[in-house]
């Protein structure tokens, strides 16, 4: 028996339709199944016949993935209520992954209930999950602010398309401010408060450093030096490539580390 494509498992019932209705909650639907597999490491529908024909008529009458037992014993309650509620049949009746009662808020929610907040693995999944949020900010920001100046100029089809872009990259900094104030939640409640603080003044630091470079480029730019030529060090001036020295196993150090030691050194001085 040929096993169902993994397209057709995780296509959400209305786009077994004609002509399908393609929406984002078809692709909430498609992380439920996502969900799923990944909680019970099962294949959806391993012993179903004849997908092709039977998968449209299945999925609106309700059916959904099972395997022997409850599938509901393979993970939380929390996250098995929410899989259901991302697959429910009428897309409306479905969450949005932005917002107050989202996908992203709920599943922060859920983390923060199961985490050891005081842990070691705890913090540095936090460090390192609020890093990554509050990158995905700034250059999702930097991005906005380009598709608004290239909508002021454009017209028709192509304004459209750009006011489309713009709004899904909205949608990613909202789920990028969620991550981040779920992370800073969970480290202010283990008492790690002095480490994000230092952390965010470390991105600063950082993100001066980029703005400084970015106008060094403008003004190479200006004068045809390419970045290929920098990257080659064929000019006397800094180079933009960084190397980072190889580093065993045993000496490396995490981003607590990292983080604690430079705030020891900046309260010693």
């Amino acid at each position: 028996m040929k096993p169902v494509p993994h397209r057709a498992c995780s296509q959400a019932p209305e786009l077994f339709a004609f002509p399908p209705v393609v929406s984002a909650s078809a692709d909430i639907y498609a992380y439920a199944i996502l969900a799923w597999v990944v909680c019970t490491r099962e294949q959806p529908y391993r012993n179903l016949q004849s997908a092709e024909t039977a998968m449209a008529a299945m999925l609106m009458q309700g059916v959904r993935p099972e395997v022997p037992g409850d599938w509901r014993d393979s993970t939380t309650t929390g996250l098995a209520k929410l899989i259901e509620t991302c697959w429910q049949t009428e897309p409306t009746a479905r969450p949005t992954f932005g917002g107050g009662e989202g996908v992203v808020a709920v599943l922060a929610g859920l983390e923060a209930r199961l985490l050891k907040k005081d842990e070691d693995a705890t913090v540095e999944t936090m460090l390192s999950r609020m890093w990554t949020a509050e990158s995905e900010k700034a250059v999702t920001t930097a991005l906005i602010d380009e598709y608004v100046a290239a909508a002021a100029t454009a017209e028709g089809l192509e304004k459209a398309e750009l006011d489309d872009e713009r709004q899904g990259l909205e949608i990613t900094m909202q789920g990028a401010e969620a991550s981040s104030a779920a992370a800073q939640a969970i480290l202010y409640e283990g008492g790690n408060g002095d480490l994000m603080r230092q952390m965010m003044s470390m991105m600063a630091e950082m993100k001066a450093t980029l703005v400084e470079v970015r106008q060094e480029v403008r003004v190479l730019d200006a004068i045809n030096v390419t970045l290929g030529s920098i990257a080659m060090n064929e000019l006397d001036c800094p180079r933009l490539v960084f190397i980072t020295p190889y580093t065993p196993p045993e000496q490396r150090r995490s981003i607590k580390t990292r983080i604690s030691n430079k705030l020891t050194k900046t309260v010693c001085r």
